[in-house]
């Protein structure tokens, strides 16, 4: 199921339709094998859940559509495989008040990475929210290719 986007019958799709079935094959992956897992970021010492909310944030955006982010979304994608990792190792950079001000949130956690993929690489700035009863949640992932010149921790796709 994993890798399903790689056979022959799905050569024959557009970029866009590949890159989708290619998101839900990872969407079904991450379902199985990392939801309800709770890892703990060594840095922080915070214990995290993954949960379903945040791997449809990072996986189920619209901009899968647009045909000049596919470089980008494929490696977005392609990260969750390694999503237990980030969360383990990344460096903690800080923490920002909930913008929406709800009532059961109160803010984000925010940590940092890079990951190499198809010769590129790019940041990886992970969101975990925190809620009124100190519990920490994964909420998403954002990928920005770049050319980094700090000692972030690189994950190879």
């Amino acid at each position: 199921m994993f890798f399903s986007f790689f056979n022959n019958e799905n050569y024959s799709m557009g970029k866009i339709e590949k890159l989708i079935q290619l998101r839900n094959d990872i969407f079904a992956w991450a379902k199985i094998e990392l939801k309800d897992t709770v890892v703990c970021n060594t840095d922080a010492n915070m214990e995290i859940l993954i949960n379903m909310r945040g791997l449809k944030h990072t996986l189920k955006g619209k901009s899968y559509k647009k045909i000049d982010l596919l470089e980008k979304n494929e490696a977005t994608i392609m990260s969750i495989k390694y999503l237990k990792y980030f969360l383990e190792t990344s460096k903690y950079m800080g923490f920002e008040e909930d913008k929406k001000q709800r009532d059961n949130i109160l803010g984000v956690h925010i940590f940092a990475s890079i990951f190499s993929y198809k010769n590129m690489e790019y940041n990886v700035k992970i969101l975990v929210r925190e809620t009124q009863n100190k519990t920490f949640f994964y909420d998403q992932a954002l990928i920005q290719k770049n050319n980094p010149t700090t000692g972030h921790l690189r994950v190879s796709g």
